[in-house]
């Protein structure tokens, strides 16, 4: 697992500071836009993201929070015919999916939880036999409209 800004599509791993108090600092990527990442190297399946921050969160920085995974194929792909194997996804093509959350603030912790994903998210969601809460990804990402509190590791 590593800890990094992405971008459009691309880690940008040189941004990130991890502080000798075992903080980060989100970074600023580009005007009105913060984001901190995380990317494995094989496919992982989530359904929340907790985050413990400095400092308390407000409720507006919480709920203006966006939660974003990474697709390129995933698991929602309508197959032709039967496979072994399905396609995978890699961490530098693909676009940003904004998932529909819901949140949890406890002090300065906050979890994220993931809403069954919809045809609004994803397009190919419809291919799904039933709703799915989580998202199968390489890598996801908190995208902040402001910059928010340090976080802690």
């Amino acid at each position: 697992m590593e800890i990094c800004v992405i971008g459009q599509t691309r880690p940008e791993y040189w941004v990130v500071s991890l502080k000798q108090s075992g903080l980060i600092e989100v970074p600023q990527a580009s005007v009105s836009e913060w984001n901190l990442g995380i990317w494995w190297k094989e496919d992982r399946d989530i359904n929340s993201i907790e985050i413990g921050y400095e400092d308390k969160i407000s409720e507006s920085l919480a709920k203006d929070t966006k939660v974003q995974s990474g697709f390129r194929h995933g698991r929602v792909m309508r197959q032709k015919r039967h496979t072994i194997e399905d396609p995978m996804d890699d961490p530098w093509q693909g676009k940003w999916l904004t998932a529909d959350i819901d949140f949890q603030i406890n002090g300065n912790r906050v979890v994220y939880t993931l809403k069954p994903m919809t045809r609004e998210e994803n397009k190919l969601a419809g291919n799904l036999p039933d709703p799915v809460n989580y998202r199968r990804t390489l890598k996801i990402r908190l995208l902040y409209n402001n910059r928010p509190p340090v976080f802690i590791l």
